[in-house]
């Protein structure tokens, strides 16, 4: 009978220490200090530094990691089939133009490939030129471009350049022409573009007209010479920081039968477009400085 009862209380003692080895197992873990991407981290500073120019990064941050995926790819030489595991990551970079007081700081989707150290790195994967058979991930890489120690000494001349008069107008020094520091802000065919500049009173100035094609090339200046922005519209624009335009499409002044020239500040380049077309096109009036 003490035998009996011994083995009761021995069974019972090892059901209790499971269930409680059970329960443990199910509290969720607390993460290690620092963050269980401090060292992921770390190697994406490294790439990053690397892969922007001019730059100086200072932080880069793991927003989100995603779901593995596998991914199979034939290779090209050897027309192998090759899985690889892949995760898409959201990474926060942080950091300065050295050349420009342009501040970096973007969100950029990248791509994680498993190396054969079973670490998560940026790795071949989906970036090589293998052919994708099935599980592709897509990486996107928008961030601030940063300038040359050339074209940074360029766009601060282009700064002092440039003044700001009173609240709605820009002088450009060197053309000696004054202009709208803000384009309409809608889409706008060209005759009601060409009616909006002629009662425009920015400042309380008047004498305003549309611009020509060459006073919008100037105005754009040589590659590189201005820093990028985003407009509204999403477009890039490529001109002084003191002219907000709300799209990169600017009409001009100049006609030919029912066509009108328009001038891009995303690229420098333009078009003849029917005066009736409005989609994503703005004005920005301009007038002697004198």
């Amino acid at each position: 009978m003490k035998k009996v009862t011994m083995m009761f209380v021995f069974a019972f003692l090892m059901v209790s220490i499971f269930s409680v080895s059970l329960a443990e197992a199910a509290k969720p873990k607390k993460a290690e200090k620092g963050g269980s991407n401090s060292a992921l981290e770390s190697n994406l500073k490294t790439y990053f530094s690397e892969k922007i120019p001019y730059a100086n990064i200072t932080a880069v941050k793991v927003i989100k990691v995603g779901d593995v995926v596998s991914v199979k790819r034939r290779q090209v030489l050897t027309n192998k089939i090759i899985e690889d595991l892949e995760r898409p990551v959201l990474v926060n970079i942080k950091g300065k133009c050295k050349y420009s007081d342009t501040i970096i700081n973007e969100n950029v989707k990248q791509v994680l490939h498993k190396n054969e150290w079973g670490e998560w790195a940026l790795g071949q994967g989906t970036q090589t030129e293998d052919s994708i058979v099935s599980g592709m991930l897509s990486a996107t890489f928008d961030v601030q471009k940063c300038p040359s120690l050339e074209t940074g000494r360029m766009q601060k001349e282009n700064l002092q350049r440039f003044v700001k008069n009173k609240d709605m107008t820009v002088i450009d020094t060197q053309t000696n022409l004054m202009w709208a520091a803000k384009d309409n802000g809608r889409d706008i065919e060209w005759a009601d573009a060409k009616s909006y500049c002629d009662n425009y009173r920015g400042d309380g100035y008047t004498g305003w007209r549309m611009p020509t094609e060459d006073e919008l090339a100037e105005l754009y200046g040589e590659v590189n010479s201005h820093p990028i922005y985003m407009s509204d519209c999403g477009k890039s624009a490529q001109l002084t920081k003191l002219i907000h335009l709300t799209c990169s499409w600017v009409w001009t002044s100049e006609t030919r039968s029912s066509k009108a020239y328009i001038f891009g500040f995303d690229d420098g380049k333009g078009a003849w477009r029917d005066q009736s077309y409005a989609g994503k096109a703005r004005v920005l009036p301009v007038r002697s400085k004198e």
